[in-house]
């Protein structure tokens, strides 16, 4: 096994610690690998890259120059420097490690190991607001993993929100932190039937809030896709793990928009059975879930586009009733009447959403204002409004409310 070191613009990597400028390190040098990529030579064909951003202090000594100039010696593949996000009472004692790129294979045989052991020896911390790195803590700051977009990047990650959306408890369990204004869930303000059924819908959406910097998933890179959730840890197996749980989780989704695996079969068990770390780490936290990602189901999907046409109808009916009441001559009835047919117009063509407009529709469909309107003007011979209701009451007849609707209603 080997470590293949390709830089971007092609050029030698240098041999030399280059000094860092302009971040009040004084004379302490760093190495910046930035613009480099580590692979390995038991890579499989395509394999991804991932970088770690990793905030971490001392809190009770500043870093010297010599613990520096060890930590490079025995991971080269980074750069060290200041960071907003740590206070500045323990900023001479706080750096921000970011690595090159490397594949999963890359980080096992690089001397990332070597250099977690070495800083927690050295009374190293991982910085988040509770100063500790038990790997039990599950707040604090993010240990940010960085994955390089692929092809149908944005189908991809539309999937990959739905799956950490609907997989919440699970994934904040393995990531050992909840979510926060920092690392906030995707899709946590869209309604349940849109997360249930319309990928192109999750993509969009995704799409338009790609801005938004402190999403659990941030696509705000150009070249990479930024996984904020996890805590930050100088834990090796944790970190590991974590990585792992990122490239598989690319991996089956990745799976699915090309037809190499269904959504229907895409489970925390799945994406978290591969892996040197993972497997051991899903069994100490005693996690097994086999619930199925139901996205994409045709069947769901044909039940609410026939749902669709038939609300169009009854919002057609409904149109109609109302013109052909408000044209009658029955005064003494006619506005009770048009007041009720127009609140349940409202009520289904306003509604904020799927879940909302089934409710209503539902609503309408149990009640027996139908059949009262068809015997007052049954009674005054208005053969038009009468007409309309039996229109109206044919079409709610044939109208099926989905059972997702009555399936999403328990979902937590």
């Amino acid at each position: 096994m080997a470590l293949i070191i390709n830089k971007k613009l092609g050029d030698d990597v240098p041999h030399t610690i280059m000094q860092y400028h302009g971040q009040g390190w004084g004379d302490t040098y760093v190495t910046n690998m930035t613009d480099y990529i580590v692979r390995s030579t038991n890579d499989e064909p395509n394999a991804h890259t991932f970088g770690l951003e990793i905030e971490c202090t001392k809190m009770d000594s500043s870093i010297t120059n010599s613990e520096l100039e060890k930590m490079f010696e025995l991971f080269p593949y980074m750069e060290a420097a200041r960071d907003g996000s740590v206070p500045s009472n323990v900023s001479g004692s706080a750096v921000e490690l970011t690595t090159a790129p490397m594949t999963l294979e890359a980080w096992k045989e690089s001397g990332f190991k070597e250099l977690l052991e070495y800083m927690r020896d050295r009374g190293f911390k991982a910085y988040c607001v509770t100063n500790t790195d038990d790997p039990n803590e599950s707040c604090g700051c993010g240990g940010h993993i960085h994955i390089d977009k692929g092809d149908d990047w944005e189908q991809v990650v539309a999937i990959m929100a739905m799956f950490i959306d609907q997989n919440k408890h699970a994934v904040q369990m393995i990531a050992h932190r909840d979510f926060t204004h920092y690392a906030q869930n995707n899709l946590a303000s869209l309604n349940k039937s849109s997360k249930r059924y319309s990928l192109e819908y999750i993509k969009g959406y995704m799409m338009s809030h790609r801005g938004v910097h402190e999403n659990a998933l941030n696509l705000q890179h150009n070249a990479t896709i930024e996984f904020r959730l996890p805590v930050g840890t100088l834990d090796y197996e944790l970190k590991m793990s974590h990585i792992e749980f990122l490239n598989n989780l690319y991996k089956c989704c990745d799976d699915v928009v090309h037809g190499r695996a269904r959504i229907d079969r895409l489970t925390i068990n799945k994406v978290c059975k591969d892996g040197d770390f993972l497997p051991a780490y899903m069994n100490e936290l005693g996690l097994s879930c086999s619930k199925k990602l139901l996205n994409l189901d045709k069947e769901i999907k044909a039940k609410v586009d026939a749902y669709n046409v038939d609300k169009c109808k009854v919002v057609k009916a409904l149109s109609d009733l109302q013109l052909a009441i408000a044209m009658t001559n029955a005064s003494d009835i006619r506005q009770g009447s048009i007041n009720t047919i127009t609140t349940h117009f409202n009520n289904i063509t306003g509604a904020s959403d799927i879940d909302v407009e089934m409710y209503y529709l539902k609503n309408l469909k149990g009640q027996n204002v139908i059949s009262q309107g068809l015997n007052q003007y049954s009674e005054n011979h208005n053969d038009a409004v009468t007409k309309a209701y039996k229109k109206l009451k044919d079409v709610l007849a044939d109208v099926t409310i989905p059972q997702v609707y009555e399936d999403m209603k328990g979902e937590k």
